[in-house]
């Protein structure tokens, strides 16, 4: 269970980074 939850939010974490780098290199990209 702990395991589980551990990889849940390991996976979490990943994906908001992903769109968090997405959502700055499009605004990087509007900036200039």
């Amino acid at each position: 269970m702990e395991r589980l939850t551990l990889h849940s939010i390991s996976h979490y974490c990943s994906h908001s980074m992903l769109h968090v780098t997405k959502q700055i290199g499009y605004a990087y990209q509007y900036l200039l």
